[in-house]
């Protein structure tokens, strides 16, 4: 191979030569040989591409070893492949109807070892502190050999992108050392996951301190993290500056630390964000609150696409439970009858992403919250909230079956209730009941998925009484 293995110089050099090229196209202006992408050695699926890259563009055997792909500089390799999406003005990758495919696997997690290490010398900084990412347009129908790589370059997360990654790294193994791998969720982080990784869904692996088998996860970098990754790499080439972006927790501690206990009166007194007039006003509120911390709009925020959450605004009553139970996004009746429960939307919302919780609180009774004053309802904290994997894999998969049996009966009258499930139920959502969609030809309501207030309520307090792990090395 053309490069000197020992500079990291001329690695990079040397793969920046198949930027803008398909594979076969790199071997023929290079007089190398071409391969076989349908042969043993190559054929192994989803990975294939990336170990054809390590294998006949730079000359390496694929292998499991710790240390990072090239050693001698301390850099691993990674062939991310982006999608094609529609084309928007939100960002350069964007512009060019371009986006992260999928997360960035970084190594198989090893429960037994894991929790003998500490943050300052873990074995996954060997594989993460300086990656060689090869992006290329993954299309469905296009042979390996042919897909185009838009771009490849070298890439080192920031200060405060440490900050999160180290946080991460902690919940992670945090929950390993509690006896609770099995529990592993990747909506437990920011940036850094643990993606279940194996030939099935069900491959498990012993875990320390407890009995229970856990799923074989990896640690991996999010897919909207990856996403960002790949834009700043864009806005680097064109010569555009690049800010330091300050991490949604960092976002989440000043909006606490300036208006905890103030009321909405208050805080549009300190601020002059006004109520609107629409149904969703606090909301809105939330969402401006927020943007004046950012400095920008909520929906563009790099912090807010690197974290992938979602903003939800919760108004608890005296008794700390929450008049309205929280709703999601209006059931794909077409859709949801052909998925399976590991892959399915709603189980990808409560497992892979956070959610902002922005909770309120009044003392005053009330029938609507119109009947509210500003100076009644005050600011009473903020959490970043995933769903327990156990009500996941348990409560709300069974909610998921009831309602699917019964889309599939064309029976919309007898979904699951609140008295039903402990952590949610369907229900409509819709403008009005003349607010119907189609589906297997007959007009039917349109329902979504909920979480019970009181479900809501416990996890709130969860959350209030959980105590943070003080992150010692156990060494």
């Amino acid at each position: 191979m053309n490069y000197d293995i020992k500079s990291e110089i001329s690695i990079l050099e040397y793969a920046k030569s198949v930027e803008g090229k398909s594979l076969n196209q790199f071997f023929s202006d290079n007089g190398f040989d071409s391969v076989n992408e349908e042969s043993t050695s190559y054929n192994t699926g989803k990975g294939s591409l990336g170990q054809i890259v390590e294998e006949a563009v730079f000359g390496y055997k694929i292998n499991s070893k710790k240390d990072a792909d090239f050693s001698e500089v301390g850099m691993e390799l990674k062939v991310v492949p982006l999608k094609k999406v529609k084309i928007s003005n939100t960002g350069l990758a964007k512009r060019e109807g371009l986006s992260v495919k999928e997360r960035i696997v970084l190594s198989i997690i090893d429960y037994e070892a894991v929790v003998n290490e500490c943050w300052e010398n873990n074995s996954l900084n060997k594989k993460m502190l300086k990656l060689l990412l090869m992006f290329y347009i993954h299309e469905k129908d296009i042979p390996k050999l042919d897909q185009y790589f838009r771009l490849v370059s070298k890439w080192e997360p920031s200060p405060s992108d440490m900050e999160v990654l180290k946080e991460d790294w902690n919940t992670i193994v945090d929950k390993i050392r509690l006896g609770r791998a099995h529990e592993l969720s990747e909506g437990d982080t920011l940036y850094l996951g643990a993606a279940t990784k194996g030939s099935s869904a069900k491959t498990v692996r012993n875990q320390p301190y407890s009995s229970i088998p856990a799923k074989q996860r990896a640690f991996s970098l999010k897919r909207n993290y990856a996403d960002q990754i790949f834009e700043t790499l864009l806005m680097q080439i064109k010569n555009k500056q690049v800010k330091d972006v300050l991490p949604i927790t960092g976002i989440i501690r000043n909006v606490l630390d300036k208006y905890q206990t103030l009321s909405i009166a208050e805080i549009s007194s300190a601020t002059g964000i006004e109520k609107s007039n629409a149904k969703h006003w606090l909301r809105l509120f939330c969402n401006k609150l927020i943007e004046l911390e950012l400095g920008e709009k909520f929906s563009k925020s790099n912090s807010i696409k690197m974290a992938g959450v979602e903003l939800k605004t919760i108004l608890l009553q005296a008794n700390d439970i929450p008049k309205e139970a929280m709703s999601f996004e209006q059931i794909d009746y077409n859709t949801i009858v052909d998925e399976e429960w590991e892959d399915s939307g709603i189980r990808e919302k409560f497992e892979l992403m956070k959610h902002i919780w922005v909770v309120f609180k009044t003392t005053k009774k009330y029938d609507k919250q119109s009947e509210l004053k500003l100076s009644d309802i005050y600011l009473d904290s903020i959490y970043l909230w995933n769903m327990p994997m156990l009500d996941l894999e348990e409560s709300y998969k069974a909610l998921w079956e009831d309602t699917v049996e019964k889309i599939g009966k064309m029976d919309f009258d007898n979904f699951m209730k609140t008295k039903d499930n402990k952590v949610g139920h369907i229900r409509p959502k819709a403008k009005n009941s003349k607010d119907k969609v189609v589906f297997n030809g007959v007009l039917v309501p349109k329902k979504a998925f909920w979480l019970n207030s009181k479900y809501v309520a416990s996890e709130i307090k969860r959350m209030k009484n959980q105590t943070s792990s003080t992150n010692k090395c156990l060494l």
